[in-house]
C-alpha cells in the first residue's frame, strides 16, 4: 500500500514539472497592411474666369462684348439745336434757327426756338415756334422723330401784338433725324411745310445738337 502511494505521488509531480509545448503562428498569416491617406492634387495653372464641369459636357458661353450703345443716350434729355437752311413761301430765303428741347421721362419732348430769315427784299423777317415732337428709336446710332409746332412769324417785333396779328400765324409739321457724331454731339436734318392763313410754304435745316 505504502509502494503504490509513493508511485502516484512521483507521477504527479513529474506531470507539473513538464514544460509546456510552445505555440506557433502559421507561415500563411499574411503581414497587416498600412495604407497612407494622400490630399488631393491642387493645380496651380492660372484660371481663366470660368469654372468648368469636365463631367458636365457643356461648355459655357463666351461673354459679349459690351454694347457701345447705352441707355445714358436716350431721348429724354436736353438739347441745344443750332441750324442752318431754307424756308420758301412767296420767295426762298435764308434760314437760321435756334432750337431748345425740354427733357422729358420718356421719348416725347416740348420744344421751342426762333428763327432768323434773311431775305434779301426787305430788312427780313422773324419767327417764334413751339412744337412737340416723338422720337423713334431713341436708343439707336439713327433716330427719327416728328413734330408739330405753332409758329409766328413775321417782319418786326411790336411786343404782344406780334403773337395776335393773323398775319404772322403759321402751323407747321415736320420730320427729322438724327445722328450721333461723338456723344453727345448729334446732327439733325429736319424738312416740312409751314401753313399760314395767307402764305404756305415749306422749310428744311441741317444742324448741330447738343444734348445736355
Amino acid at each position: 500500500m505504502r509502494t503504490l502511494l509513493l508511485f502516484f505521488l512521483f507521477q504527479s509531480t513529474t506531470s507539473l514539472a513538464a514544460p509546456t509545448p510552445k505555440q506557433t503562428l502559421p507561415d500563411s498569416v499574411p503581414n497587416p497592411v498600412i495604407q497612407e491617406e494622400t490630399e488631393p492634387e491642387t493645380s496651380l495653372e492660372p484660371t481663366t474666369g470660368w469654372t468648368i464641369d469636365s463631367n458636365s459636357g457643356v461648355e459655357p458661353e463666351p461673354q459679349k462684348p459690351k454694347a457701345k450703345w447705352t441707355s445714358r443716350y436716350a431721348a429724354p434729355t436736353s438739347a441745344l439745336t443750332i441750324g442752318l437752311g431754307l424756308i420758301s413761301e412767296d420767295d426762298s430765303s435764308a434760314l437760321y434757327t435756334f432750337l431748345y428741347q425740354l427733357p422729358s421721362r420718356n421719348s416725347k419732348n416740348w420744344e421751342f426756338g426762333a428763327d432768323a430769315i434773311d431775305n434779301s427784299e426787305d430788312d427780313g423777317e422773324g419767327a417764334f415756334h413751339w412744337g412737340y415732337r416723338k422720337t423713334f428709336g431713341a436708343r439707336e446710332l439713327h433716330r427719327f422723330f416728328i413734330k408739330g409746332s405753332f409758329a409766328w412769324q413775321g417782319r418786326g417785333f411790336d411786343g404782344l401784338a406780334f403773337f395776335f396779328e393773323e398775319d404772322n400765324f403759321r402751323l407747321r409739321g415736320s420730320v427729322g433725324m438724327e445722328n450721333i457724331l461723338s456723344y453727345p454731339l448729334f446732327s439733325r436734318v429736319e424738312i416740312g411745310p409751314t401753313v399760314g392763313l395767307e402764305e404756305a410754304g415749306f422749310f428744311a435745316f441741317w444742324g448741330l445738337s447738343l444734348h445736355l
